[in-house]
């Protein structure tokens, strides 16, 4: 009789294991917990048959006649505009000309660009002029060589060619047709060619060519964020982690999140895009409000420049959630963060390095400092990399072949730099992040980290009290209790609420100043007077609750806290709800990322950036979009198979 070989599934510790998993999960899901955070829609629905619902949905819809004939003349107005008309005619007329008609701009440009500098350099003997001018006119003058042998227009030759299949249309979603149109032979236009290329070349000489070249992709993305809104998310989130390279870093983040918004308002108003509004949205809503009258401080009007971004940046959320509003803007945006976490982390390890061979010695503690990227600090850069390591790792998980490498390297580097920062809360955070993510994704690796948890506190629990003590001291210094080594964050919290300072704190603080704070820009004000370190120092040195009560009061930890109940809330529901497996990733996504940001909340607070401000609430709004679509698909199918009819409302 041939005995049946046992398979290790049916073993006793695995059958023991699985029923326990089981027991677990079911227990959480039909518990007072798991009602609570998959009960999204019934909290929606309680705001929509609210007061602000309904003055939400009635802003929205308007009276019909009145609303399409504004719309329509709003749109006719716009149409007709010099600038709209100047602006597409002359992208339009550029792609319909052909190479060769370039290839005469470049041969000009380039060959009166090395005639100035033979003027310059030889003739009057300029000192002003750098060899730079000759290498770039001698380059115009290649290029155009080569660009002199084809008669094919240029929008045709965009079209068929690498950048445009494989950069604008999948990343920047351009539409294919907008060039695809054009004649394949190209006009001629020697006549504009030649005397544009002899302004261009001569100019050249007087200017750096980069700020000529800058100045053209300053058009041309200008143009192409006015046309398509979504697209400036992702140059948004390409552009976040450089931003503190260039000279007022403020400006230029301000002017890069304005811009969509403006696209965003001008589509609004002539019915080309949608405004929706949920209760997940209202916190946010009166977040902006919070953060406009946080202008209202101690500090006096330095503060408005700090509030007014602030608003800006968590008002960026609304623009995010109404216009990604598919499943394939999703991905494009995931993408553009996915890349730009990669460069920003190998930015940071590539800092240490030269840190490191410049000072002689490796020491992760000593040139941590140095690791920021375009941020502030370590802080902001380690709050950065937390946020975008969930959306690393699904893009990991998701892809395939070449793909998956890419996505491997980038999930690489972005550990290695949360590690180089030396912020030991975002190293935990990480690691709590990777195990929530298994608990979620997949049940049955339930055993393996409750197993693994029990041995990592098994050890730490044997180790001999001073290095026991050692260790915790380390997560204790690096985790940003201490605001000065004479002044911890509990002492300063106690002068601040219970104390009289002097000058603008010399009354006592009273009920007012735990209920509405001191305004944007108070507590550094306030930490003056017992430390001498800079603000952002003592911003960083307090964990988000307490800095939130302190600047905000009450509604700075009410607002924030509602938004978080409500997102988890809205993606355990999605979680619960959806069966398909790349919707149910999303929203295990958005679970992991603020079960992140909330453990490195706890140590420290790092919305002081307005990048990192930023970078929050639009990865926020990226899977709090997809949740939205896919809630209004569901119903756009049942009433299909109701049999009544569904209007589908096109986003773009």
């Amino acid at each position: 009789m041939k005995i049946r070989k046992q398979r290790w599934q049916d073993s006793y510790i695995v059958r023991f294991f699985v029923y326990i998993t089981n027991w677990v999960y079911g227990a959480i899901e039909v518990g007072f917990i798991g009602r609570l955070f998959t009960s999204y829609c019934a909290t929606d629905r309680l705001f929509r048959h609210s007061g602000t619902g309904r003055l939400a949905t009635a802003a929205r819809a308007g009276r019909g006649r009145v609303r399409r004939t504004l719309r329509r003349h709003i749109a006719l107005a716009m149409n007709h505009s010099l600038i709209n008309r100047a602006c597409s005619g002359l992208l339009l007329r550029f792609c319909r000309y052909s190479l060769r008609t370039f290839g005469a701009f470049f041969v000009t440009a380039g060959a009166y660009s090395a005639v100035m500098y033979w003027l310059f350099s030889v003739v009057w003997q300029s000192h002003g002029v750098e060899i730079f001018h000759l290498f770039s006119g001698t380059g115009m003058l290649v290029i155009g060589v080569l660009m002199l042998f084809s008669d094919v227009s240029l929008g045709y030759a965009l079209s068929n060619g690498f950048f445009f299949r494989r950069i604008l249309v999948p990343l920047f979603g351009v539409p294919e047709e907008a060039v695809s149109r054009i004649a394949r032979e190209g006009r001629q236009g020697y006549m504009i060619a030649v005397p544009l290329g002899m302004a261009v070349g001569a100019v050249s000489a007087l200017t750096s060519p980069f700020y000529l070249l800058a100045a053209l992709i300053a058009f041309l993305l200008f143009y192409l964020v006015l046309s398509i809104p979504e697209s400036g998310v992702v140059i948004l989130l390409l552009f976040l982690p450089f931003a503190g390279f260039l000279p007022n870093s403020e400006r230029w983040l301000f002017l890069v999140a304005a811009l969509p918004l403006i696209s965003y308002f001008g589509k609004l108003l002539r019915g080309k895009r949608a405004f929706h509004m949920e209760a997940q949205d209202l916190p946010v809503l009166l977040m902006v409000i919070y953060f406009l009258l946080s202008g209202v401080s101690v500090a006096g009007a330095s503060a408005w420049k700090k509030a007014l971004l602030s608003a800006l940046c968590v008002g960026f959320y609304f623009l995010v959630v109404n216009v990604i509003a598919t499943p394939n803007w999703l991905r494009r945006c995931r993408t553009a963060l996915v890349i730009s976490a990669m460069m920003a982390a190998l930015t940071g390890i590539a800092q240490f390095l030269l840190a490191a061979l410049k000072a002689g010695a490796f020491s992760l503690s000593a040139y941590s400092a140095s690791v920021s990227a375009g941020f502030a600090d370590q802080t902001t850069f380690a709050y950065y990399l937390v946020v975008a390591f969930p959306f690393a790792l699904v893009a990991f998980i998701t892809s395939r072949h070449a793909d998956r490498v890419f996505t491997g390297l980038a999930l690489l580097a972005i550990v290695t730099a949360s590690v180089l920062t030396w912020v030991h809360s975002a190293m935990i955070a990480i690691i709590v992040m990777l195990l929530a993510f298994l608990l979620l994704y997949q049940r049955y690796s339930f055993p393996f980290v409750l197993i693994g948890s029990g041995l990592f506190l098994s050890v730490i629990g044997t180790l001999p009290p001073h290095a026991k003590e050692r260790f915790f001291g380390t997560l204790r210094s690096g985790s940003g209790i201490t605001v000065s080594r004479t002044v911890s964050a509990g002492n300063l919290a106690g002068k601040f609420f219970f104390e009289k300072g002097s000058g603008l704190f010399s009354r006592g603080a009273g009920i007012s100043r735990l209920f509405f704070g001191v305004g944007s820009g108070g507590i550094e004000e306030f930490c003056l007077l017992y430390t001498s370190l800079p603000s952002r120092e003592v911003a960083r040195s307090l964990n988000f609750w307490l800095y939130s009560l302190m600047e905000g009061g009450v509604l700075g930890i009410l607002l924030p806290a509602a938004f978080f109940f409500l997102f988890y809330q809205n993606c355990f529901s999605l979680m619960r709800k959806s069966t398909d497996q790349a919707v149910r990733l999303v929203s295990v996504t958005g679970v992991v990322m603020l079960t992140g940001v909330l453990l490195i909340s706890i140590f420290r607070y790092a919305w002081y950036d307005p990048a990192a401000l930023l970078v929050f609430f639009v990865a926020s709004a990226l899977i709090v979009a997809l949740a939205r679509y896919e809630r209004s698909r569901e119903v756009v199918v049942e009433q299909a198979e109701d049999g009544s009819e569904a209007e589908i409302e096109y986003y773009g």
